[in-house]
């Protein structure tokens, strides 16, 4: 399937990705190079060439990216997924009781975030959450382009594994733990705390990477010129391209019309229907077979080490397997259902069974999402 997707739409793509010869952008009229052609190949005909990077060089040159760019992106998706998990923490410190989400009320209070749903007589929390909902629409899409954008297709893999490891439900487990811990009486309930420190963290580091997180290699402070002109040198492999402000209708029916395209919606579709309530429930679930809502935050936190260690196996086979991302990916969705069936074969007095079938529910659903 890999290999088909790499020839798809090659008549108008090609012609205009990273691979374009230095003909095609000297023939343009000149202020149209940033609009009709690549950048990254307007850059390369202007930048001094450098001789060719030896493997070791070009190992250093990754490793330099690795330490700066990935932090960066890990830190920028975690804080993006630490409120949505946030919300399930928030219910176990009296949230629902407090707004007076009963019922279906509170199950609409998790979906309003992803699908922007408002409702015209809700508590307040309502009038907020699509915001919030639509500004973080661009994390995952936006990050797996800067990934594309600074890697190799084969080199891609692993860093996803590491952007999008689910370790924010570690985060939120210690932020949620270190929030019960507040003596009472408080000023404010425990669970506005919550989502303050993670509000305030998320606004902090939102301006942070704003100035400091480059868009391309092109722009990355912390590169050499010459470093910059291998790091986008290294990647026509791809064939993909970096930066192209041109707008394609004739790729947008392409895409529209491509039997994957809806493949691979109805397939996100439907893996998000358990991560959602899971991210959304999975606190309470684990608060209602017997624990006090510190520990059911502690009892969550392996959630996201389980997706961190999956994030990896799964990564390693991809990175291995370069053309079966489809199997690998099927494998990756088989240890959820693996857990859905300890879950719903034994007993629900089998309180360590129940937990164990829950993480592995949770263990690879988000990177089945991003292989």
């Amino acid at each position: 399937m890999a290999r088909k997707q790499d020839n798809c739409g090659n008549g108008d793509v090609n012609e205009k990705n990273l691979v374009q010869s230095n003909s095609i952008a000297s023939d343009l009229p000149p202020g149209l190079e940033d609009d009709m052609v690549d950048r990254a190949a307007v850059y390369l005909t202007q930048a001094i060439e450098y001789p060719p990077l030896t493997p070791e060089a070009e190992r250093a040159l990754v490793r330099k990216i690795d330490w700066i760019v990935l932090p960066m992106l890990l830190l920028t998706a975690t804080l993006g997924a630490v409120d949505k998990v946030a919300l399930g923490t928030a219910a176990l410190y009296g949230l629902r009781e407090d707004l007076g989400l009963k019922g279906q009320t509170y199950a609409w209070a998790g979906s309003i975030l992803p699908i922007g749903y408002i409702d015209f007589r809700p508590p307040s929390i309502f009038a907020f959450a699509p915001l919030g909902g639509f500004l973080e629409a661009i994390i995952v899409p936006g990050i797996s382009l800067l990934i594309a954008g600074f890697y190799k297709k084969r080199e891609q893999p692993p860093r996803n594994a590491i952007v999008f490891s689910a370790f924010s439900s570690v985060i939120n487990g210690f932020l949620s733990y270190t929030v019960g811990r507040i003596p009472s009486p408080a000023p404010l309930r425990l669970w506005q705390y919550l989502f303050l420190i993670v509000g305030s963290v998320s606004m902090a580091w939102s301006i942070f990477a704003f100035i400091f997180l480059p868009n391309s290699p092109m722009d990355a402070r912390f590169l050499t010129d010459e470093e910059k002109y291998h790091a986008v040198k290294r990647l026509a492999e791809n064939k993909t391209g970096i930066v192209n402000k041109r707008w394609k209708w004739n790729q947008v029916f392409e895409a529209v019309f491509d039997p994957k395209t809806w493949i691979i919606f109805l397939f996100n579709v439907a893996i998000n229907i358990p991560n959602g309530g899971l991210i959304t429930f999975g606190g309470i679930l684990i608060k209602n077979l017997g624990f006090s809502p510190i520990q059911a935050s502690l009892l969550n936190m392996p959630t996201g080490v389980m997706s961190t260690l999956s994030a990896f196996i799964f990564s390693s086979l991809a990175a291995r397997w370069a053309n079966r991302r489809c199997l690998v990916t099927m494998l990756a969705a088989s240890v959820p259902v693996i857990g859905s069936i300890i879950v719903y074969t034994l007993k629900r007095t089998d309180i360590p069974a129940q937990i164990i079938g829950l993480y592995f529910v949770s263990s690879s659903l988000e990177l089945a999402m991003n292989m």
